[in-house]
């Protein structure tokens, strides 16, 4: 016993001659099992890196009376192919309507447009169903409002007894007594023509206007 003790006391001065000598193993990194490294606690502490959100752009509204404008007006040019009411555009806007070549495509064109504009309406093929009775802008010679683009007008023959053609409004002026417009199936002044024209009629040659867009 008493040579175990011996040894266990020279083990010790040992080890306290290694650290005072600055010998060996750094003694301070070596914790018992199970404990938390002195080197740890130690340690400087690391930042903390905080990602930020990613912004998304932001988008703007659409207005939807400047895109059906670049659209009508885009169409500005198309012509039909044989005078028939045919040809790839022609037949494009009869499409919206449920009809093929061959019929009259004022309104066809008006629908086409404002489906592509992303505007909602009940305009079909027949011209009278372009004047929306709930939103008027000018009934029975009388500015409901001021004349915007992209306002649907319509025209009366009495011939017909109904009204029988329609396009979209593009300017007012001239203190409202004149509009420019652009138009289907005319040839800038009748009802029955072969493409769509940027045309010119005073107001008072026009039936009524409307709005289909609620703004």
């Amino acid at each position: 016993m008493a040579t175990t003790s011996i040894r266990s006391i020279v083990w010790s001065l040992f080890a306290c001659a290694v650290l005072l000598l600055g010998c060996g193993p750094d003694l301070t990194s070596i914790a018992p099992t199970g404990k938390t490294p002195i080197s740890e606690l130690t340690a400087e502490p690391q930042p903390i890196v905080v990602e930020k959100p990613v912004q998304k752009p932001v988008q703007k509204p659409v207005n939807r009376r400047d895109l059906l404008q670049k659209i009508y007006t885009s169409q500005i040019g198309v012509r039909e192919a044989t005078g028939k009411n045919d040809g790839p555009e022609v037949e494009m806007y009869l499409r919206a309507t449920n009809l093929g070549k061959g019929n009259p495509w004022c309104a066809a064109y008006v629908r086409w447009c404002l489906d592509s504009a992303g505007v909602e309406s009940r305009v079909t093929a027949w011209s009278p169903t372009a004047f929306n009775r709930r939103n008027p802008v000018y009934v029975d010679r009388q500015w409901i409002r001021e004349g915007r683009h992209g306002d649907v007008f319509t025209l009366y023959y009495p011939k017909l007894e109904r009204i029988g053609h329609t396009g979209f409004v593009d300017k007012i002026y001239n203190d409202g007594t004149m509009m420019q417009a652009v138009e289907g199936n005319t040839d800038g002044k009748s009802r029955d023509g072969d493409g769509v024209y940027l045309t010119f009629r005073p107001v008072k040659t026009i039936h009524n206007i409307s709005s289909w867009i609620y703004d």
